[in-house]
């Protein structure tokens, strides 16, 4: 119980900001007594630091010595392994990043792409001026299926059955844990970005691949086995064309951003002779689609024709509070997604219409959202928090992370 006590207390004091020992006693409906002691602790291992003096609560009264959490005591690493790059950042104890370095991604040598991640990780940490040992903990996103065990594939990686979790944690000896791209931007979303509002929404992600992260009641759904929100593996097209995982007409297979480009490319190639065109990448047909550029804009039009019947799947079966759009594709803006949500409310006629926005994120949703995982990992080894020590936390951190408006 001392455990459980002292996470909550040092959680408080992280996400809500400089608090007396007394305001921390009302707060978590601790003794006073058992408040004192655990902040004396957190203070004499640096954790927390006393700043100053408060107002004092009655008229005569001693003002009360504030603590604040010291957030440069503790640090966290943040690993996205991206279809094209991988990127480890270093986080101080609010979740802060402080430094991060990338690199381009290996495919086909899981081995090898864990090699990389520590020479990162080394130099990410050499930059922020932070040792190893002050690391509490790895997340790791992942494009691809990740189990209960940590162990991975991911095809446009061309990983199999590799077991991530393990490796990362025998090359940098931290304690790690694994979750598969959407969800790890679903959780960013919900902490920094459109769905700070939200309790149950879906975060959906089409870039390389498709996938959709499902939040309920601010909880990851991962299912089982840890493979839900394959969306991108729901056939969307009878007898279409091949994906990656062996099915026809699979949604990643016809509304990815390669195969967004496919659809350009051809396009631009059908009865031209001669000298071929240049090469597009997906960030280029978006920009080319924002712009007005006719084949573009069909193509993705033809790409939210699907991407509405994967998402109608979603609504149908959670009836979540709001769907949040995310990836290369999001970038096209209102031509993508003003068509998205007009073919969703003809294919959900009837039903309350559930708002349908695009990533506040950009591309830094899923190593942000790794950052917070590892926070979140932390939290829950140190023990799960008693529901008031819980509702006084999330209330600060939501504070604490809400953006400008």
């Amino acid at each position: 119980m001392r455990q459980i006590n002292r996470g909550g207390v040092l959680r408080m004091l992280r996400d809500g900001g400089p608090m007396s020992r007394t305001e921390l006693a009302e707060r978590s409906r601790m003794a006073k007594p058992t408040v004192a002691a655990i902040v004396d602790d957190l203070v004499a291992e640096g954790l927390v630091n006393e700043v100053g003096l408060g107002e004092a609560m009655a008229v005569g009264g001693r003002r009360p010595r504030l603590l604040e959490f010291n957030e440069s005591s503790i640090a966290y690493l943040g690993v996205e392994f991206g279809v094209t790059r991988t990127s480890v950042a270093v986080a101080d104890g609010r979740g802060h990043l402080v430094s991060v370095r990338s690199r381009p991604s290996v495919t086909g040598a899981p081995a090898r792409s864990v090699q990389e991640v520590r020479r990162l990780a080394a130099a990410a940490l050499e930059s922020a001026g932070i040792p190893l040992d002050r690391v509490e903990a790895v997340g790791v996103s992942v494009p691809g299926s990740v189990d209960t065990d940590g162990v991975c594939t991911a095809g446009n990686l061309q990983w199999s059955d590799f077991p991530l979790r393990d490796a990362i944690e025998e090359v940098l000896g931290r304690p790690t844990v694994v979750r598969d791209n959407a969800d790890v931007a679903a959780l960013a979303e919900g902490e920094l970005g459109a769905a700070v509002d939200a309790r149950t929404y879906v975060r959906v992600y089409l870039g390389s691949g498709v996938g959709a992260g499902i939040m309920i009641d601010r909880e990851m759904y991962s299912g089982s086995s840890g493979a839900s929100g394959q969306l991108g593996h729901c056939v969307v097209v009878d007898d279409g064309p091949l994906c990656v995982c062996g099915q026809h007409g699979c949604l990643e297979a016809v509304a990815s951003a390669q195969a967004v480009v496919r659809d350009v490319e051809r396009a631009r190639g059908a009865g031209r002779r001669g000298r071929r065109p240049p090469p597009l990448d997906a960030v280029e047909v978006c920009r080319l689609a924002a712009e007005g550029d006719e084949l573009a804009v069909a193509a993705m039009l033809r790409a939210a024709k699907h991407v509405s019947r994967g998402i109608s799947y979603l609504v149908n079966i959670l009836n979540p509070e709001l769907i949040v759009v995310g990836g290369v594709l999001a970038s096209a803006g209102d031509v993508f997604l003003d068509e998205v949500r007009r073919i969703l409310r003809q294919q959900l006629t009837g039903r309350p219409e559930v708002p349908l926005v695009g990533t506040a994120l950009a591309d830094s949703a899923e190593l942000q959202g790794a950052v917070l995982l590892a926070m979140r990992s932390k939290d829950q080894e140190d023990h799960l928090l008693t529901p008031a020590l819980a509702a006084v936390a999330d209330a600060g951190r939501r504070a604490a992370v809400r953006p400008e408006r």
